[in-house]
């Protein structure tokens, strides 16, 4: 198993012991911050492997759309229009 896979599993199973232990089940906030920071720390990545300034241009707004998709269906949860189960 890659050690990134390892450490998202690993980092998902504090997260659930932690909303556990302080009792917030249901809330997704946290899940949503982890797929923000893996999204910004993936394409950050590409884009310093990157030397073409075009192509960094093209990274940059493929990970922003997917900030805004992700601030998008966040609003979703928070007005109810999706349920998470």
């Amino acid at each position: 198993m890659p050690r990134e896979m390892l450490l998202i599993l690993k980092t998902n199973d504090l997260m659930r012991n932690i909303e556990h232990k302080l009792g917030l089940f249901g809330y997704n906030d946290a899940n949503i911050e982890m797929t923000r920071c893996v999204v910004r720390s993936s394409h950050e990545l590409s884009i310093r492997r990157t030397e073409n300034h075009l192509k960094k241009f093209g990274i940059y707004l493929k990970m922003y759309w997917q900030l805004l998709k992700i601030s998008i269906f966040q609003q979703f949860l928070s007005f109810g229009l999706i349920k998470m189960n």
